[in-house]
């Protein structure tokens, strides 16, 4: 029998780690617990009953929705105005003339969706997914747009009036006819998006890609394009009127019959431009002289 000071401390030091590993896995445990409900809580952070009475009905005023899934619903008519869909799944849904005025779609999955004539008026889809999304005629007005994806979304005649189309992406984009007036468009992506008859007055264009975008017979009254990108753009017959366009690269645009009186050109990059019909008066050119041959 070993006994003595020297034996106890000896067990004493193999039976610490045992109960120290027996602690810590308990707390592992109720941590991974406590992991596991913060998860699912955000994962369906939705109402149940406001789910059912949107399938039921489809009127869901200010209801929560947000994280439900609703991929491939017929929502159309729907009534959602002020409702949270935050981080929704509604891919391939059809969302035809629905009511989404002032909903909550920041970060929002909605591509291939049906949103034609729908009422987006002051909805908040900050980051969220519209990829070839059908958007023809519907209301946008004073929507938050930021950083969103509308590759190859279609806004024909669709009314984006006073919205914020900072940082979005709009490669492809089918934008004819389509209201920016006072739009917020900066460093946004239009890389072959098609604007022809788009009304662009007064937007703000600052720094965005407008790389051989269709910008014909587009009206630009007062749009400000600071840096923006414009090579091989086609912008005739286009209204630039008092547009500011300092340091914004034209090379290779097509600027045949474009109104440009008043309009400021300081900078600007005209590199084999086709300038054929180009209205110049009162206009500012790029190196800060006036012409107005054109008057």
């Amino acid at each position: 029998m070993r006994t003595g000071a020297g034996w106890y401390l000896m067990s004493l030091t193999h039976t610490l780690p045992c109960v120290f590993l027996e602690e810590y896995s308990v707390g592992m445990k109720r941590l991974l617990s406590i992991l596991l409900l913060v998860f699912s809580v955000g994962v369906e952070a939705y109402d149940e009953g406001d789910l059912k009475k949107l399938k039921a009905n489809k009127d869901c005023i200010k209801c929560d929705l947000s994280g439900a899934y609703l991929a491939g619903e017929n929502l159309s008519y729907a009534n959602l105005s002020f409702a949270d869909l935050t981080d929704a799944n509604l891919d391939s849904a059809d969302l035809e003339r629905t009511n989404l005025t002032k909903a909550k779609l920041e970060g929002t999955s909605l591509e291939w969706v049906n949103l034609i004539g729908a009422n987006l008026e002051g909805a908040n889809l900050i980051g969220a997914k519209l990829f070839r999304a059908d958007l023809i005629g519907s209301d946008l007005t004073k929507a938050n747009l930021k950083g969103a994806n509308l590759i190859g979304v279609n806004l024909f005649r669709a009314d984006l009036t006073e919205s914020d189309l900072t940082n979005v992406e709009l490669w492809g984009a089918h934008l004819i006819r389509a209201n920016l007036s006072y739009a917020e468009v900066r460093f946004a992506n239009l890389t072959k998006a098609n604007l022809w008859g788009a009304h662009l007055i007064g937007a703000d264009l600052w720094g965005a890609n407008l790389t051989n975008a269709n910008l014909a017979k587009t009206n630009l009254k007062g749009a400000q394009l600071y840096g923006a990108t414009l090579i091989g753009a086609n912008l005739m017959g286009a209204n630039l009127t008092k547009a500011k366009l300092k340091k914004a690269n034209l090379t290779n645009a097509n600027l045949m019959e474009v109104n440009l009186t008043k309009a400021y050109l300081y900078r600007a990059v005209l590199d084999g431009a086709n300038l054929t019909g180009t209205i110049v008066c009162r206009t500012i050119m790029p190196d800060k002289s006036k012409n107005s041959s054109g008057c």
